[in-house]
């Protein structure tokens, strides 16, 4: 529960320093805050990050890591729910295996990698 808590919270401080004036010109601060809107909306809302964007509004969904696994329709304006599945890297970091509206591919993305580039925003 604090992971959830801890993406939420860094997220809406990235947002608010991404729309900053001098965040405008931080060139790692834009891609950080959308590696983070990408976890944070399946997390807050259970929907796919941008999924308004989609065409026809729907895309097919195969489970991460599971080859006979059928794949599930996703409907942007609809109740279904998006529970990306959560990997864990070697170093036990949790993850999320979501798709990427504008590449229209899965993207995974790690507690640990979020937090790392976080840091490297104030060479710490």
């Amino acid at each position: 529960m604090r992971l959830r808590y801890w993406v939420l919270g860094t997220h809406d401080a990235l947002r608010i320093a991404a729309r900053s004036p001098g965040g405008k010109e931080h060139p790692k601060l834009a891609t950080l805050y959308e590696r983070f809107r990408l976890v944070r909306m399946p997390l807050a809302k259970l929907k796919i990050a941008g999924d308004d964007a989609l065409k026809d509004g729907r895309v097919m969904l195969a489970p991460a890591g599971e080859d006979d696994a059928k794949p599930e329709t996703y409907r942007a304006r609809s109740s279904d729910e998006y529970h990306p599945p959560t990997p864990i890297d070697e170093h036990g970091s949790i993850g999320w295996h979501l798709f990427e509206v504008k590449t229209m591919l899965p993207v995974t993305i790690y507690r640990r990698q979020l937090s790392d580039e976080l840091l490297a925003l104030f060479d710490l």
